[in-house]
Order: structure tokens, then sequence, then C-alpha cells
């Protein structure tokens, strides 16, 4: 019956698109008014995506094809639904399937689990029904959901090629989904994040703000014009372990190049005195040592980063000989499975904040007002927010973001034995953070990767272009909010209250 709904889902979309009416004669409400179409999921839809291209259901009855452009958002593997006892609604808590066969674009061998080498695009390409395929994703899908598999195989050893008809947007350092894109020195308390899934209770840090908003209407835009104009999107931007170029045939219009060094795996003090940065690779181990993880912040116990609370690694397992390991199809007999490999599973390198290195440019990352980071602690005994639930204390709080803020001044800090630099010393008055956020969203603008039209020009964006009907001026919204925000303020006025400083503006 489950797989009977994903034929479903194919057919209906292939009716709109194709057909005048259907079999009883009811006529199609928008019979060739359909010129192209696009499949969107978001976390669990999003994973459906990813299943039903694997399948072949992008190629309908008829040997045509049925979405032209396919988006799956936050998702990092396929739902369990081709199978007797399946799971499509399953989070890989343990003994759930959703990680079997090929989590992979581009066919690769799968030594590890020892299944033939394969690919998700793998039928669409046979049957040349495969859309332009765009993901986006973040933190909180690499520390709980398990991403990396899909980046680096079950070895874990190189990077998977990505085929040309499929872009990879890394949100780094954010939460399941985005934040609130709150921007304030004094965010919310914490104890109030709630971890999702069963038995987690509630996370130790405070909520991360950090917001999808910016990538995901730029993204919406790209996928349009690719499918809709053949006109290239930005380049792919992800954590790897080794530099992506562009001959390498993994993705075409990679731009590695551009002027943003913490992405390309050097450290900041390699430029000085003209030195060319080295490469260091943007996933390593999941230790607090790899990742290059200061000491000393506030709310982060060393203990976080042992192997039995940080990270959760995909399992495999032997779900007998009725069930196809490579397909995820077929007759499990084996409940509850034998767990015949841990696979490694890694994680993205972070600065000296403590945020994550790769990935596409954010205002976040580049002008932090903290460390932001893709998972929480679960609240234990005696730890802010428990709520009662002792099963994960001390662990990674499921696919749930957190947020550690920075000091306002030296003083502040030092007494607490925080290493990383204050507000003050980062920026030192509010128009200085105000003029950060606006070099950091130029940043983002002019390689692509944040929409900013005529209200941004009007405030000084360097990089700008027209914005379709429909979407936000994000460059100009960040800064606006950077400007109004209580960032290093002295002057404020209105309820709510915004700052009157200089900002520049």
């Amino acid at each position: 019956m489950l797989g009977a709904g994903t034929a479903a889902l194919r057919d209906v979309q292939s009716f709109f698109k194709y057909e005048t009416a259907d079999d009883f004669g009811t006529p199609n409400p928008v019979a060739g008014k359909v010129r192209w179409a696009i499949i969107r999921g978001v976390s669990q839809s999003g994973n459906f995506t990813r299943h039903f291209i694997h399948m072949g259901m992008n190629q309908d009855e008829a040997g045509r094809i049925v979405h032209e452009g396919a988006w799956p958002l936050i998702a990092g593997r396929r739902v369990a639904n081709n199978s007797r006892w399946g799971q499509p609604d399953g989070v890989l808590e343990l003994y759930q399937m959703g990680s079997e066969g090929p989590q992979w674009w581009h066919e690769w061998p799968d030594r590890v689990r020892d299944l033939p080498t394969r690919g998700i695009l793998d039928r669409c390409e046979r049957s040349h029904t495969c859309p332009k395929i765009v993901e986006t994703f973040g933190g909180a899908e690499v520390f709980a959901l398990k991403m990396t598999m899909s980046w680096v195989g079950t070895s874990a050893d190189k990077d998977i090629p990505l085929p040309k008809n499929v872009r990879r947007y890394y949100l780094p350092s954010s939460t399941h989904g985005g934040g609130n894109g709150e921007t304030t020195q004094a965010p919310a308390a914490a104890g109030s994040v709630s971890c999702p899934g069963n038995n987690w209770g509630k996370g130790t840090l405070r909520a991360n703000p950090v917001p999808s908003t910016g990538l995901v209407n730029r993204v919406r835009v790209a996928l349009r014009d690719w499918v809709m104009s053949d006109t290239p999107p930005p380049p792919s931007q992800w954590p790897t372990l080794k530099p992506i170029k562009a001959s390498d045939g993994r993705d075409g219009d990679r731009n590695d190049d551009a002027d943003d060094d913490d992405r390309k795996g050097g450290d900041r003090d390699d430029h000085k005195e003209g030195k060319k940065p080295k490469w260091q690779p943007l996933l390593v181990e999941p230790t607090q040592a790899a990742m290059g993880f200061p000491t000393g912040v506030p709310g982060i116990p060393a203990s976080i980063f042992l192997a039995d609370n940080f990270v959760f690694p995909v399992l495999d397992y032997n779900w007998g000989p009725q069930y196809d390991h490579s397909e995820a199809s077929g007759v499990p007999t084996n409940i509850p499975p034998p767990i015949r490999h841990v696979i490694k599973t890694l994680v993205p390198r972070v600065d000296a904040d403590g945020n994550e290195l790769g990935g596409v440019p954010t205002v976040q990352r580049d002008a932090p007002l903290g460390t932001y980071l893709g998972w929480n602690i679960t609240a234990g005994p005696g730890d802010v927010g428990y709520d009662g639930r002792p099963f994960h204390a001390g662990q990674v709080c499921n696919y749930v973001g957190g947020m550690v803020p920075f000091f306002k001044t030296k003083a502040q800090r030092l007494a607490a034995g925080d290493p990383r630099l204050s507000l003050e010393e980062r920026y030192g008055t509010h128009k200085g953070y105000v003029d950060a956020v606006k070099a950091a969203a130029n940043n983002a603008a002019c390689q692509g990767y944040l929409l900013a039209g005529a209200a941004a020009a009007a405030m000084g964006a360097k990089c700008t272009g027209p914005i379709p009907a429909g979407f936000g001026n994000d460059w100009a919204t960040l800064v606006q909010q950077a400007a109004d925000s209580d960032v290093l303020c002295v002057n404020f006025v209105g309820t709510p209250a915004k700052c009157t400083d200089p900002s520049g503006l």
C-alpha cells in the first residue's frame, strides 16, 4: 500500500501535466497550462522526494518525465516505504529503516556494507528522466540525521562526485529548518528548547537563531530559473575532504577562487604576509580535537564530544535473507535486526569560535553574535530546563541546534574563562557591528547566495539585481535588523525599542 501511494503521486502529477481528462472523462482543470513541474519536500517529505527519484517514479507510465526539477530540503536519507513493515515516518532511531541502500546521487561503491555500486539517480539516468536537483540542509542534519554518508559514502574517505544535474547548498551551524533570525546581544535564556523525537526532553543551550530564509529564497529563484531558462544556479557549497575543482567533473561551475578563506579550509593566520592558505579538510572526525572546537565555551562540557554522546552514526542492520539491502525492498525477517556495522560519520571543522566552516557564506558566521551549533545538549537532573526525562541526558539533543552567545565585554568573558572574543573586542561599537553585517551580506550576495535588490542598493549593497515578485530583499532585511538591534547600542527609541546609534546607513 505504501508503494501504491508513491505511484499515485507520480500519476496525479503526470495527469495534470499531460492529460486532458481522466479515465472517467473528468476534465483536467489545468490541461495545456503546465510546462514545467517541480517536486519539493521538507524533512520527511524531502526524504520521500529522494525515494521517489530512486524508485524511478519520475518517469510516468508513458515514459515521460514527471518533474523537471526537484528540491529536497533538510533531508538526508530516503523514506522506507518499499518493503513490508515499511516505516515512512521514521527518524532513524534504533531499529528504524531509512539508511539502507545508496543515499548518494552518483553511483558509488558501498564496500563497508558489501553492496552493489549504485546511486539514487540510476533509474532516471537510464530512462533520461532525471530532474534538475537542488538540495539544502544544515548542521542538525549532520549531527542527528546522518547526512554525511551521502557526501562520503560508507567508507568516509573520499568525496562522492556530484552529477551535473545536482547542486548542494549547506547552511553552516544551523538547526533543523533554520532559526528565527533574531539579532540581539541578549537572546532568551536557556532551558526552553524542546528536543524532537521520543524521550529527549529539553536542551541545555539557547535556541539557534541562524535563519534559512535567505538561502531558501535564493534557491527558490535559482531552481526556477534553472528549470525554466537553463540558467546555471550558484556553485554548490558544502564541507568536503578535498577542494572541489571545476575540472574534476563533480560540480562544473564551482568557484574555488572565491574570496572566502574559511569556506576553502584555509586558516585566517595563513594569510599574514601574503602566505597562500594551506588546505585543511572541512570534514573531520567527530571529536573536539579534530573539529578544532575551542575549550572553555560556557555550557559546553568536554563530555559532549565523547563517542557515546555526540554525532548519531548510521547503523547497518541485517534485516534477513528476504530483504534486499541495496534496494531497501522485500520482507525483513530479522526483528529486531542484528547490527552488522556502525558506519563512520564525519562532521564539519569549526573556526576559533566553534562555528562551522564550509557551506554557503552567511551573515551569522561572518559577523557572529555567538557560537551557533547544529546540536544541543539534552538536559539531565540539575540542568536548566530538565523536565524529568533522563534517558539521553548529556547527549546530543536529537535534531535541534543551539547557541552560546558572546559576552559583551572583555572583562565579562575573562571572568567566565571564555576564550572567545567579546562583542566589544570584535566590533567596538554598534556601527562596527552593522559594518560587519554589511560586509558579510555583501560577501553572500556577491557570491550569489543572497538576494539583494533596489532597497539593498539604496542601503549601500555592492552586488544587486532584480528580484522576482513575491521574494524578499534579504540583504536589506538582514542589514536593517542589525541597525535596529541592541548589539552594542547605547540609545534607543520606540516600542519595541530600536537603536538610534549611528549605523552608517
